[in-house]
């Protein structure tokens, strides 16, 4: 009774190693609010949510074994076009969603957002433009996780005028 308990185990360990994953890191903490140095945000209203992607999408033939087929979504979400006291443009909640289609049972992404301890001032003294630069970090492993298969940088940039990059 032992011997098949130890294969049945033995199965469920199997299936646990091959099956694919996706996951987001965001350092310093879930989100980024962006403010300057030296605004609090007290007093910050109005804004609007907007979310900007880049998608990996790659597909095949059935008879080419060279290619490997996948299909996800990086995203950057952030609060826009809020003022603080009637003024500026300030950005808010910013964070980093990973949206999954389709992975190959063998392969997993991870997604690294690095955020920096406060946003930067852009514009005038009199209509502050707040920015937030940041880097996302996307790495495809394959192999059970065990191989890199690839690894890009992106260098992101979201603004309170809601003006962005992704590149």
């Amino acid at each position: 009774m032992g011997e098949v308990a130890d294969i049945v185990n033995s199965g469920v360990t199997v299936i646990k190693l091959m099956a694919n994953h996706a996951s987001v890191q965001t350092v310093q903490g879930g989100y980024a609010n962006g403010f300057p140095a030296g605004f609090d945000g007290q007093g910050l209203t109005g804004g609007q949510f907007k979310a900007v992607g880049k998608r990996w999408k790659q597909d095949s033939a059935w008879y080419d074994f060279t290619t490997v087929d996948m299909d996800f979504t990086v995203k950057m979400h952030w609060m826009w076009g809020a003022s603080i006291h009637g003024a500026g443009h300030y950005i808010d909640h910013i964070t980093v969603t990973l949206d999954v289609d389709y992975l190959p049972l063998d392969q997993t992404v991870d997604v690294t957002a690095n955020f920096p301890t406060h946003g930067s001032r852009l514009g005038t003294e009199d209509n502050v433009i707040a920015a937030m630069p940041f880097e996302i970090s996307v790495q495809m492993n394959y192999f059970l996780g065990q191989l890199v298969g690839w690894r890009r940088s992106l260098d992101c940039l979201v603004q309170g005028d809601g003006n962005w990059q992704m590149g």
